[in-house]
């Protein structure tokens, strides 16, 4: 999978209050009568070096590595050929508003559907044919399908634990709640039903 360097702001760490003071201590708002003389020009380029210089301070810019992927591998060049064609039939249709066109946009975007449908299941397939016999590989491929799998065994944030535990107490509560409760006549019940 390719990985591309990206560089962005660390919002993470940035405190609105600090930025606000030094803001407020900064050329763009200590003396604004010093900014009368200035072109809107000479403007633009001093708020736009002060703000800089903030948000260097406050939030430096951090370069990562991000995964490109794409969210549908099996997308090719007759799916965009085709999907464009299904746009041009509803544009026709949204500016005629003839029944025929209608029906023509409707009938290839029906087509439009099943054609990824059956990219999506052959592309699939494929892989894990490809998987035959490497069980970890399958499982990466059966992971990708269902979505990013990473830490989900405790994505509920609950432990097997805590759901036994939790079920033992609601099966407690259930028969202290109803250890009142007279116990049913089992043969009158059962001799009401046969007499019936």
């Amino acid at each position: 999978m390719l990985r591309q360097l990206v560089t962005r702001r660390s919002w993470r760490n940035f405190i609105a209050a600090d930025f606000e003071a030094d803001l407020a201590a900064s050329r763009l708002c200590a003396d604004q009568r010093s900014l009368a003389d200035l072109s809107p020009d000479d403007l633009v380029a001093l708020h736009d070096t002060e703000m800089t210089s903030l948000l260097d301070k406050h939030c430096p810019e951090v370069t990562t590595r991000k995964k490109q992927c794409k969210l549908t591998p099996w997308f090719d060049a007759e799916c965009r050929a085709f999907r464009r064609r299904v746009r041009a039939a509803e544009r026709r249709f949204r500016k005629t508003h003839q029944d025929a066109d209608k029906m023509s946009w409707l009938t290839q975007s029906k087509s439009l559907r099943l054609l990824y449908e059956q990219k999506n299941r052959l592309y699939w397939r494929t892989n894990i044919d490809d998987s035959k016999g490497d069980s970890r590989k399958l499982w990466r491929t059966l992971s990708s399908i269902m979505g990013d799998t990473k830490n989900t065994s405790n994505s509920s944030g609950h432990t097997a634990d805590e759901f036994a535990t939790f079920f033992s107490k609601k099966v407690d509560d259930v028969r202290q709640s109803t250890s009142s409760t007279a116990l049913p006549d089992v043969a009158v019940t059962a001799r009401h039903a046969l007499n019936e």
